[in-house]
């Protein structure tokens, strides 16, 4: 599991803790979800039908299946961060306003 992170929120958080805290904080998106399904979110910015096979395969290098952050001292401070739904409407109107 992972915890994507909008980068859009990440100016704001991080100039607030500079001006008003000290620490060690962990910053991450409010959802959890596996790296397959965090791939096939982001084909489903730009498809609408999914090209993208997932093949499990065994990995050489052990990779923890629960990297998810403690992010409660964000969160007490009422710093949100961007759900990831949220934050896919608003990649679609980055990526349409970008274009020529």
């Amino acid at each position: 599991m992972r915890q994507p992170l909008f980068i859009d929120n990440l100016p704001k958080i991080i100039l607030f803790l500079i001006k008003n805290q000290r620490g060690i904080f962990h910053v991450a998106g409010p959802d959890k979800i596996t790296m397959e399904r965090f791939i096939l979110f982001l084909e489903g910015i730009l498809r609408k039908e999914t090209k993208i096979v997932i093949k499990k395969r065994e990995n050489p290098i052990k990779i923890p299946k629960n990297s998810t952050l403690n992010t409660s001292k964000i969160s007490l401070l009422g710093l949100k961060t961007t759900p990831l739904n949220n934050a896919k409407s608003q990649i679609k109107k980055q990526i349409i306003s970008e274009q020529p």
